[in-house]
C-alpha cells in the first residue's frame, strides 16, 4: 500500500587494467603497474580496518575486493557508516563524497582528516568522542552538522560557517556560543544539556526559528524580544522567570518550559497555533492566556498552582476525538504519569474538571506500560489519576459525621439531617451547592434539601440537581426560576446550540439557553427536525429554513430522501434529495400535478411549451404521463466517523447491518505523530524523522488501524415512476 523509501547511492566506477592475485591468506597481490590506482588498508591509504571494510563493502562497483581511486574518484553522494566502532578516519578524504557524511555511534576522537572535504553540505558525528573540531572552519559549505553527544566546549570554529542552516550540538560541554553571532542563515540551533547560560549571540536572527536549549542555566531570554517567526523553543530546566519577550509569537507550535520558576503567562495569549506546550513545575496559577488554544494536542501543566481551569474548554473539546488512543493517559515504566494532558498536582476541585472535560475524558481507564509485556488496565480513571483535591472550604480531613468542626462541609449532625457546617456551626444563611466526600448537594437555608430538582447556582457555576444531589451523569435540559438550559454531564452548557430534550419534549436551545423565539430547522446527534417557537414541531410537513439552506421537512424530520415539489408560506419549491435546489430548471411534480420549475421555484407566471407538453400558470395540462418504472438501485453508503455515533464508553456504535471501516495510518512510534494513510505516507515519516525540525529522536513507526467510518449496501436511487414523454419523476 505504501510506496517504499529509496536511498541511491551512486558508486559506478570504470577499472581497467586490473591484474590480481590471491596468496594462501587471501590478501590482494598487485601488479607494479597498476599499485598507484588502489587505496590499500594500511598507513599508506586508510588503516582503521573497520573503516575500510566498511567504504569497501558500499563502494566496490564490480564486486573485486579491492578499492581503486578510481571507485572512489567517481564520488558517493551520501556515504552513512553508524555503529562500526570505527577509531580513526586517516585516509578518508581519499573518498570523494559530495553531499553528506554520517558517521554516528562510532570511537572517533581525531576529526582533522575531514580538512579537505569541503564539498561536504550535510555532516553527522554524533554519539562519539570528539572534543576538537576546529578542522571544521574549513568546510564552508555545511549546511547541517550533527555533533551530538560528545565531549566538545570550543565552538569557536563553527563562526566560519557562514552556510550552516541547522546545528545539533545536544549533550556537550558548551558554555560560550557567542560562534554563532554572525551565522546569518541558521534556522535550528539544538544545544539541550550544554552549560550555556547567555544566549545573546542569537540576537536579531531573523531566520531563527527552532531553538533547543533544554537542561542548561539561562535565567534571561529577552534577546528573544521580536522574533516572532519562531516555531520552537525548548528551554526545560533552566532558571527562567520572565517570559515577556514571547509576547507576539503568533508562528509558535512548540514550547517547552517545563521546570523554571515562571509565574506569568499572559504574554502567550496570541500563540494560538500552539500544539505542544509543557509548562509543568513551574509557579502558574493563572492560565487564562490559553483560552484561545484550539491545535493543542500535548499539554503539561502539572506541578503548578493552578486552581481554575476554564480556559482549557476549547483544548477538551478538542480531545474528544483522540480520547481512545492509548497515550491518551498513562503510568510508564517508571510509574511516572504521562499522556496528552497532565494536571495532577494542582488545586484543581473536581467539579472543575467536570464542568470543562467531557465524559468520555473523565472515564478514561489509564493504562500501565510495562517494557517487555506490553499495556494493562489499572482500573484507574482519568479524572481519578489527575488527583483532584477538595474545594478550598472543604479541606478538612475529618469524616466523621458527628463532627461539627469541620470547615464549610456538609455533615449529618444528631438529628439525622445533613447541613453545611462552617466552622462548627450550621451556616443557616447558605443555599446553594456544597459538598463533602461523598459528592455534591444543594443546601437550602443551611440544609440539605433531598427534595429538589432543578438548576442552581454556585461560586463554580451552574448545575443540575436531581433530588438534592448534583447529577454529573445527566445531559439534557433542565430548569430554574429564570428559564430553560442546556446541561452536559451536570454542568450547564453556555456554548451548546442545537436540539435537547427532557420529560416534555424536544426543543431549540441558543447558547446553553431555550430559545421560545426560533422557527426553523435544526440538529442534534440524531438528524435535523423542524423548530417552531422553540419545540419541535413534530406535525409539520413543508420547507424549512436553517442557517444552512432550505429543506423538506416530513412530520417535524429532514427528509432527505425526497425529490419533488413541497410548499411553505413564501411559495412552492423544488427538492432534490431533501434540500431546495436552486439550480434546477425543469419539470417536476408531487401529488397536486406536474410543474415548471425556474431555478428552483415553481413558475406560476410561465405559459407555454416545455418539453413537448403544455404549461399553463407554471402547471402542466392536457398532458397524460406515461410511467415506467424503475427499480432501487443500490450502492456503498459511507457513514464518516464523525457523524457515527459512540457509547459512553467512547467506543463506536456500528448500527445494524452496517460494517466498520478502519485505515491503516502510519504513526511515528516515538512522537506519535499520525502520517495518513494514503501511499506517501512512508516516505512522509521518514522525512519526518531524518529531517523534519518539528519533531526529533524519532526512531521507527508502527501501522495504526483507526475507525475512519462505516458503512453498508443500501439503496442509492429509491424506486420511482418516469414518465417516458416528458420525463418527469413522478413524487409523492
Amino acid at each position: 500500500m505504501f510506496k517504499k523509501y529509496k536511498t541511491i547511492i551512486t558508486t559506478l566506477a570504470l577499472c581497467g587494467g586490473l591484474i590480481m592475485g590471491f596468496n594462501t591468506l587471501k590478501t590482494p597481490v598487485y601488479a607494479s603497474d597498476d599499485a598507484q590506482t588502489v587505496i590499500t588498508n594500511d598507513e599508506n591509504g586508510i588503516p582503521d580496518k573497520v573503516l575500510y571494510d566498511a567504504l569497501l563493502e558500499k563502494l566496490d562497483s564490480n564486486n573485486d575486493g579491492v578499492l581503486t581511486k578510481e571507485e572512489a574518484d567517481e564520488g558517493v553522494y551520501f556515504l552513512s557508516i553508524k555503529e562500526k566502532n570505527i577509531t580513526s578516519l586517516k585516509g578518508i578524504d581519499k573518498i570523494n563524497v559530495t553531499n553528506t557524511l554520517v558517521l554516528d555511534n562510532d570511537n572517533i576522537t581525531d576529526i582533522s582528516p575531514l580538512t579537505q572535504m569541503n564539498g561536504l553540505e550535510i555532516l553527522e558525528l554524533c554519539g562519539n568522542n570528539i572534543s576538537d573540531i576546529s578542522v571544521l572552519k574549513n568546510l564552508t559549505s555545511l549546511r547541517t552538522l550533527n555533533l551530538d553527544d560528545n565531549n566538545i566546549s570550543d565552538i569557536s570554529a563553527l563562526g566560519n560557517l557562514k552556510n550552516l542552516t541547522k546545528l545539533w550540538m545536544n549533550n556537550n560541554n558548551v558554555s560560550d556560543i557567542s560562534a554563532l553571532k554572525n551565522l546569518n542563515k541558521v534556522t535550528y540551533v539544538g544545544l539541550s544539556n550544554n552549560n550555556v547560560s547567555d544566549i545573546s549571540a542569537l540576537g536579531n536572527h531573523s531566520t531563527l526559528t527552532h531553538l533547543e536549549f533544554d537542561n542548561n542555566n539561562i535565567s534571561d531570554i529577552s534577546v528573544l524580544k521580536g522574533m516572532t517567526q519562531i516555531v520552537m523553543l525548548m528551554f526545560a530546566n533552566n532558571n527562567i522567570s520572565d517570559i515577556s519577550a514571547l509576547e507576539g509569537f503568533v508562528n509558535l507550535e512548540k514550547l517547552c518550559l517545563n521546570n523554571n520558576n515562571v509565574s506569568d503567562i499572559s504574554s502567550l495569549k496570541d500563540s494560538i497555533k500552539m500544539k505542544i506546550l509543557l509548562l509543568n513545575d513551574n509557579n502558574i496559577s493563572d492560565i487564562s492566556a490559553l483560552s484561545q488554544y484550539n491545535e493543542l494536542y500535548r499539554l503539561a501543566l502539572q506541578n503548578n498552582n493552578i486552581t481554575d481551569i476554564e480556559s482549557l474548554k476549547l483544548f477538551f473539546d478538542g480531545c474528544n476525538t483522540d480520547y481512545y488512543d492509548s497515550d491518551f493517559l498513562y503510568y510508564d515504566t517508571d510509574n511516572t504519569l504521562q499522556g496528552r494532558v497532565l494536571l495532577y498536582g494542582n488545586k484543581i476541585p473536581e467539579s472543575a474538571y467536570r464542568r470543562v472535560a467531557s465524559r468520555f475524558i473523565l472515564g478514561y481507564e489509564v493504562c500501565q506500560r510495562y517494557k517487555d509485556s506490553g499495556d494493562s488496565l489499572t482500573g484507574k480513571t482519568w479524572l481519578e489519576a489527575q488527583q483532584p483535591v477538595a474545594d478550598e472550604n472543604n479541606s478538612s480531613d475529618d469524616n466523621d459525621n458527628g463532627n461539627t468542626t469541620n470547615n464549610a462541609k456538609v455533615v449529618q449532625l444528631d438529628d439525622g439531617n445533613w447541613y453545611r457546617v462552617v466552622n462548627g456551626a450550621v451556616d443557616y444563611s447558605y443555599t446553594g451547592v456544597a459538598s463533602n466526600e461523598y459528592g455534591w448537594f444543594y443546601i437550602r437555608n443551611g440544609a440539605l434539601d433531598w427534595g429538589y430538582t432543578g438548576l442552581t447556582n454556585s461560586e463554580y457555576g451552574w448545575f443540575y440537581i436531581s433530588n438534592g444531589v448534583l447529577d454529573w451523569g445527566y445531559t439534557g435540559l433542565a430548569n430554574n426560576e429564570y428559564g430553560w438550559f442546556y446541561v452536559k454531564n451536570g454542568a450547564l452548557d453556555w456554548g451548546y446550540t442545537g436540539v435537547a430534550n427532557n420529560e416534555y419534549g424536544w426543543f431549540y436551545v441558543k447558547n446553553g439557553a431555550l430559545d421560545w423565539g426560533y422557527t426553523g430547522v435544526a440538529n442534534n446527534e440524531y438528524g435535523w427536525f423542524y423548530i417552531k417557537n422553540g419545540v419541535l414541531d413534530w406535525g409539520y410537513t413543508g420547507v424549512a429554513y436553517s442557517e444552512y439552506g432550505w429543506f423538506y421537512v416530513k412530520n417535524g424530520v429532514l427528509d432527505w430522501s425526497y425529490t419533488g415539489v413541497a410548499n411553505n408560506e413564501y411559495g412552492w419549491f423544488y427538492i432534490k434529495n431533501g434540500a431546495l435546489d436552486w439550480s434546477y430548471t425543469g419539470l417536476a411534480c408531487n401529488e397536486y400535478g406536474t410543474w415548471y420549475i425556474v431555478n428552483g421555484v415553481v413558475a406560476f407566471d410561465y405559459t407555454g411549451t416545455i418539453n413537448n407538453v403544455s404549461v399553463v400558470n407554471g402547471q402542466v395540462v392536457g398532458h397524460e404521463h406515461s410511467w415506467v418504472h424503475h427499480d432501487d438501485e443500490y450502492g456503498e453508503k459511507f457513514i464518516s466517523k464523525d457523524n457515527m455515533r459512540r457509547y459512553d464508553s467512547g467506543t463506536y456504535i456500528i448500527d445494524d447491518g452496517y460494517e466498520v471501516v478502519e485505515e491503516g495510518h502510519i504513526i511515528c512510534g516515538t512522537c506519535r505523530k499520525d502520517f495518513g494513510s494514503d501511499d506517501e505516507a512512508v516516505e512522509r515519516w521518514l522525512h519526518h524523522a531524518v529531517s523534519d525540525d518539528f519533531y526529533v529522536g524519532c526512531q521507527n513507526y508502527f501501522v495504526q488501524y483507526i475507525v475512519s467510518g462505516e458503512k453498508c449496501t443500501t439503496v442509492i436511487t429509491p424506486a420511482h415512476d418516469e414518465c417516458s414523454g416528458c420525463g418527469v419523476v413522478k413524487g409523492e
